[in-house]
């Protein structure tokens, strides 16, 4: 069965792969065959260029988004929790996104807190009505099953383990546009905030 999969995975991805090379070589044979070898020539290397491009962009843009990635969008991100931090007392640790051609886009990064704002961010997570002190994360709610995807309202849900305080947050964003996921993790041994979103 698994070499059965292998092999029909094997030819699908080279159908996918062959396909568009099939249409571009019939446009170019047919520029050619119709008298326009320059034209022909012309498109290749226009395509060529043009997936060069794309992949250059790609790669440097998720570099740089990366890169220049400040205090002040740590807060930004962190706020929409209603999660207010002192400046001064933070750190990056570290920052990470998928491809911006991934259609599950993730975004990550981890903060060094201080300790006040480690106690008043577990504070107001306790404090939020819908807190629930579970064992395991597998006893967590779906949150996306208690709104509509698309045209539902915000949701957030504010859980306590064992290493752990956790804030999650679920929002659509109209139809047609895919909803964010986010959460919010404070380690209870360490003074260390991180943070997730994803589109998908």
């Amino acid at each position: 069965m698994d070499g059965l999969f292998i092999l029909y995975l094997g030819i699908f991805i080279c159908v996918m792969l062959l396909f568009p090379a099939s249409i571009i070589l019939l446009i170019y044979a047919l520029l050619v065959a119709f008298g326009y070898p320059r034209l022909a020539k012309g498109f290749l290397v226009g395509l060529g260029l043009f997936i060069v491009f794309i992949i250059v962009f790609t790669i440097l843009g998720d570099i740089f988004r990366d890169s220049l990635f400040f205090k002040s969008d740590a807060k930004a991100f962190v706020e929409e929790f209603n999660i207010y931090l002192q400046e001064d007392d933070f750190k990056i640790l570290d920052n990470h996104s998928t491809s911006m051609i991934d259609p599950d886009w993730r975004y990550s990064f981890t903060l060094k807190i201080s300790d006040q704002d480690k106690q008043n961010i577990i504070q107001k997570i306790k404090k939020s009505p819908n807190f629930k002190k579970i064992n395991t994360e597998s006893e967590m709610e779906d949150i996306e099953q208690k709104t509509d995807r698309y045209l539902g309202s915000k949701i957030t849900q504010n859980y306590e383990l064992e290493d752990y305080f956790m804030s999650e947050y679920f929002e659509p964003n109209g139809e047609g546009y895919a909803p964010t996921h986010k959460k919010i993790y404070i380690y209870k041994k360490e003074n260390t905030l991180f943070f997730t979103k994803i589109d998908f």
